[in-house]
């Protein structure tokens, strides 16, 4: 199935500037809908695939050198021992790996990198509701500079309900969300988010967190650089 790419998304909303993405056709460009206010509502996903892709080849690869990202609006250095899924398993993520687990895990961990609207804080806002956590207890949220921008670490723990949009019928405990917010525009952000059992997450996020920091943002010719 063909994906849509960020590139495209640029091309529609020079064309209809100041208004929210439809989310509707099967092809959209920008994986965002209209809100009930008629703005940009927050991203969707598909059903997630969390830890359901042997880890063997991952692990296997472990050591080797990094391996460079290179997608329409930004690229990055993943290490090799990520498992790159080729094609994405939900066309509006841009790319998409698995993590290897830690040993006594059940699950692996899985990294989605694409680019949206509907603002951070919505987006942070829906994460959180994905998750049953201790009383009292919230994101972990921290500025980030990333090629030049500020972006958002957000890190989010407890019991996961699974994606608002694919609730598990049972939550997963001791669960983890780490995400990197990177702003792109006014309007929209590159999204770059892992989601596994806790003692993975433990073990990969300084992983992770260099991940994030490689990106370098290539915007489209004539697209303003307004996220500086």
């Amino acid at each position: 199935m063909q994906r849509s790419t960020p590139h495209l998304a640029w091309l529609v909303l020079a064309a209809f500037a100041g208004c929210g993405g439809s989310g509707a056709q099967p092809e959209a460009p920008v994986p965002v809908a209209a809100g009930a206010d008629g703005g940009t509502a927050i991203s969707r996903e598909a059903a997630p695939s969390v830890g359901n892709v042997a880890t063997g080849d991952a692990v296997a690869s472990a050591g080797v050198d990094p391996v460079e990202l290179k997608l329409e609006l930004a690229s990055f250095m993943a290490p090799g021992s990520w498992k790159r899924v080729d094609p994405p398993t939900s066309r509006i993520v841009d790319a998409e790996y698995t993590i290897p687990r830690a040993a006594g895990d059940d699950f692996d961990g899985r990294l989605t990198v694409m680019a949206a609207g509907g603002g951070s804080e919505a987006n942070i806002e829906r994460w959180t509701s994905e998750f049953m956590q201790p009383a009292g207890n919230s994101p972990k949220i921290e500025p980030l500079n990333i090629d030049g921008v500020q972006a958002s670490w957000v890190d989010i723990e407890g019991d996961w309900k699974g994606s608002s949009f694919a609730p598990l019928p049972q939550p997963r405990p001791n669960q983890r969300l780490l995400a990197v917010i990177i702003p792109l525009t006014s309007r929209h952000d590159l999204y770059v988010k892992l989601i596994g059992p806790r003692q993975t997450l433990a073990d990969r996020a300084d992983e992770f967190r260099e991940f994030a920091k490689s990106a370098r943002r290539k915007l489209p010719p004539g697209a303003a650089d307004d996220a500086k």
